[in-house]
């Protein structure tokens, strides 16, 4: 589904980004099943 390339679309960002030293990151999505998940908002 959409969501799911979404989702694992963040994962390999946010691996890439820690691999490179950032230690925040903010993601922007218009998914709102993979905002919800990610805010624990189930």
């Amino acid at each position: 589904t959409a969501a799911e390339c979404e989702a694992t679309a963040m994962e390999h960002v946010l691996a890439l980004a820690l691999s490179s030293g950032f230690e925040r990151v903010i993601f922007e999505s218009d998914c709102q099943q993979v905002v919800n998940v990610l805010r624990n908002d189930y």
